[in-house]
């Protein structure tokens, strides 16, 4: 966890998934890695108070539920992340 900075965000690729993985407060996340808005790389954004904010329009997404409130249609889907032997996991679904 430490190789993220709190209130931050970076694009990340697993198993082909693009995903913007970041941290606020002690908390680390992982969403969708583009707007379905703009098309945007979310990784790309800033992390302000538990909002990650898209770089392109200033929508921001709720970083535990993926919640957009300027545009419900928005929503991106969230993914459990655990760290084991500090190294940074994201789970897809299925996994």
């Amino acid at each position: 966890m430490a190789d993220f900075a709190p209130e931050s965000v970076r694009p990340a690729r697993v198993a082909g998934v693009r995903l913007a993985v970041g941290r606020t407060g002690d908390v680390l996340f992982a969403l969708d890695g583009i707007c379905p808005h703009a098309g945007a790389v979310l990784g790309d954004g800033s992390v302000d108070d538990g909002l990650l904010l898209c770089p392109v329009h200033a929508y921001t997404f709720d970083v535990a539920s993926g919640r957009c409130d300027e545009d419900p249609s928005c929503h991106l889907r969230s993914y459990p992340v655990e760290v084991r032997d500090g190294v940074v996991g994201v789970r897809l679904g299925g996994e």
